[in-house]
Parts: structure tokens; sequence; C-alpha cells
């Protein structure tokens, strides 16, 4: 029926939306370096990558942040999270997206601090 259709169309709309916004932050993070400081005793050479859950309100003020996985190193998580929060905030959400905030992870490769 039409209202399925419409219903569909604006799901899939709010998806394209949301993905959009995620690459958006992706792109934004990339500018960003995410240094491992493994701190005393920890690996001298660290590398890898952490999953970061951040949930981003509506103005694109990072109200949640949290690793979905983390590196094993509370050294290396804390700097991750930190650099992150430097970063933010971030653009606006889409209109389209109509919720009040929204939540997503991505993964962040860090390196060893030079």
């Amino acid at each position: 029926t039409r209202g399925d259709s419409d219903r569909a169309a604006r799901c899939s709309s709010q998806r394209q939306a949301q993905q959009d916004y995620v690459l958006q932050v992706v792109r934004k993070l990339a500018h960003a370096r995410f240094d491992a400081d493994a701190g005393p005793g920890g690996d001298p050479t660290p590398r890898g990558a952490v999953l970061a859950r951040f949930t981003v309100a509506r103005d694109g003020q990072l109200i949640g942040l949290s690793l979905a996985k983390d590196s094993g190193s509370p050294g290396i998580d804390r700097s991750v999270l930190n650099t992150i929060r430097g970063v933010a905030p971030f653009a606006p959400l889409p209109t389209s997206v109509t919720d009040a905030s929204f939540t997503f992870t991505v993964p962040i490769r860090y390196t060893p601090a030079r």
C-alpha cells in the first residue's frame, strides 16, 4: 500500500542519513592522531584498534562515549577516549534523523606515541 511504501522510503532515507553522518564523523576523526600511551611497563610500541561507541546529541555534542571493544591496556583506552573527546563536538544531526540523539560504533586505530 501507499502508506507502507512511504514509511519504507522514510526509513531508508533515515538509514542513509545515519550512514552519511557516521562517515562524516569518521572523516573528522581521521584528522586526529590516536597515539597509544601504554604507561609504565606497557608495550613500548603498541598498535591496534578499539571499537568506540558514541552518542551524539541533536546539536552535535558528544553526550556518551565508551569502548565496545577495548585494547586491553587502560592507558591506551584512556588516551583514545581523551583524543575523541578533544575532537568533539561533531556536526549537528541531519534533520532526517528524528531522534534526540544518535548512538553508533566506530573502529579507531591507534599507533605508537612518538
